[in-house]
């Protein structure tokens, strides 16, 4: 039961209005540099690094986790819809 708790304020520790702006963008960047044909998910998570070192600990792992999963999806929308892997 404890483990729950903890999870769960963790969780509450995310909700915040700043982290939510931060999802957004990161995942909106995401999406736009996944659709780009050459850029790949890992290449837009080095670019975000050095946006990253202002920000603490926990956003900025959120913030490129976004940006990894946007990046991922942006690729596949492309992928699908020209029908090239």
């Amino acid at each position: 039961m404890e483990r729950l708790t903890e999870f769960v304020s963790a969780l509450a520790g995310f909700a915040t209005l700043a982290a939510l702006f931060h999802v957004t963008w990161a995942t909106l960047l995401g999406i736009f540099v996944g659709s780009l044909p050459g850029l790949t998910a890992t290449m837009g998570v080095a670019l975000l690094t050095t946006l990253t070192y202002t920000l603490d600990r926990d956003t900025a792992i959120l913030v490129l986790i976004c940006m990894y999963v946007g990046a991922i999806y942006g690729g596949s929308r492309t992928a699908i819809l020209l029908n090239i892997p």
